[in-house]
């Protein structure tokens, strides 16, 4: 069975959940403009996501929190160009993360990746049944059903987020000292040294 629809008249909520109810097996690919993601379902379980969008693409995603830093990214890039095969086997051999690490930020990365679906007022989906990758995926075996609760209480935060901020196209401009306490946490602090008067919101983010 296949089929496809809009956002606008079945939400992502509402679609993930036909999926566990209905315990199918395949891949919803959702589309945006020019972001795709594509979830990937296995007897009603999440069990991978990938994404078009930079911010989720594995290696970004591992150096933004910290799990890596730059200079593993390009030698395991390198690597990957030079001898191909997957980008975490990589990591692996070469010493920058254990396998355990690993998953536990694929499984981080795919609930992020699901997490910022809700967030999307339009958009086409499909549904492909028994549709997979035919290359092997590090399983993450994720409840829908809790990813559906924490999807709609986050939500709820970015609704009164963009109260404040109406648009990711926004760009802050700095008034006063950004950290004139000097309580800060670090990561808190490289988000304001990113406040240049020019970047806007998502610029931000990305770096």
């Amino acid at each position: 069975m296949a089929f496809e629809g809009n956002l606008e008249t079945m939400p992502v909520a509402d679609l993930l959940q036909w999926a566990a109810n209905g315990r199918q097996t395949g891949t919803i690919r959702v589309a945006r403009g020019e972001t795709t993601k594509m979830v990937y379902i296995s007897r009603g379980r999440i069990v991978s996501c990938t994404s078009t969008d930079p911010r989720e693409v594995l290696g970004h995603f591992l150096v933004s929190h910290g799990a890596i830093d730059e200079a593993e990214l390009q030698r395991a890039v390198m690597r990957q160009e030079r001898d191909g095969g997957l980008f975490g086997q990589i990591l692996i051999d070469q010493g920058s993360m254990d396998e355990e690490g690993l998953e536990r930020m694929l499984r981080l990365k795919a609930e992020e990746a699901i997490f910022d679906l809700f967030t999307w007022t339009g958009g086409h989906f499909s549904f492909h049944e028994g549709d997979l990758p035919g290359v092997e995926l590090v399983p993450v075996s994720l409840d829908v059903a809790g990813l559906v609760l924490e999807g709609t209480r986050r939500l709820d935060e970015w609704e009164r987020i963009r109260e404040v901020i109406p648009s990711p196209l926004c760009v802050p401009v700095v008034v006063s000292d950004l950290d004139a306490g000097g309580t800060e946490s670090a990561g808190r602090r490289a988000v304001l040294a990113s406040v240049d008067d020019d970047r806007s919101i998502e610029d931000i983010c990305l770096h």
